[in-house]
């Protein structure tokens, strides 16, 4: 990647059978379409979001929807063909408080996999209200008293091949975790 773009998330969808990777930047506004394949570029394209940033992407196949964060409290929804805003969902904590700095996400089981920035903290979200579901503490895989650097942080969450299995790991974290989820689908 060019060194004038941030490249921040990235997720894989299928179009017409062919497998692509979507990638946004973290304040160029930029983002790019490969062929999952062989990484070839296929086409870029602009976009805006709240905070005018982008922080982590995940598709929904049910709905053909891009779902988007930028470190604001909002989740953000594109069309998978045009790539433009369809609506944003404002994203709340139980006693009614905004969520800030949503970050990497994974779309799970009807449920939209978020971690917070600067904390080891990843929520359920129910893409269609805003709510949490459920709060997951992931502090204790790597102990801050063992991380040497401020960001050392939770930043990653991917789904495997293995049914209700997800990796998780963080910045510059030593290693990366299989977590076994067992919820039943909220919504």
């Amino acid at each position: 990647m060019d060194k004038q773009y941030f490249a921040e998330g990235m997720t894989y969808y299928e179009d017409d059978g062919v497998g692509k990777l979507i990638q946004i930047t973290w304040k160029s506004k930029t983002g790019f379409i490969y062929d999952a394949s062989n990484l070839e570029l296929l086409d870029t394209f602009t976009y805006d979001t709240k905070l005018g940033e982008g922080w982590g992407i995940t598709y929904d196949e049910s709905s053909d929807l891009f779902i988007v964060t930028d470190g604001s409290n909002m989740l953000h929804f594109w069309d998978r063909e045009t790539l433009e805003e369809s609506h944003r969902v404002e994203v709340v904590h139980p006693d009614s408080t905004p969520v800030v700095n949503l970050n990497e996400i994974e779309y799970w089981n009807g449920l939209v996999l978020s971690n917070v920035w600067q904390t080891d903290r990843i929520y359920a979200i129910n893409p269609e209200t805003g709510d949490i579901i459920l709060d997951m503490d992931f502090s204790s895989l790597w102990p801050r008293s063992q991380r040497g650097w401020l960001n050392d942080v939770l930043n990653g969450i991917s789904v495997t091949d293995v049914e209700d299995e997800l990796f998780v790991t963080g910045k510059k974290w030593p290693k990366f975790y299989r977590i076994k989820m067992n919820l039943p689908l909220f919504v």
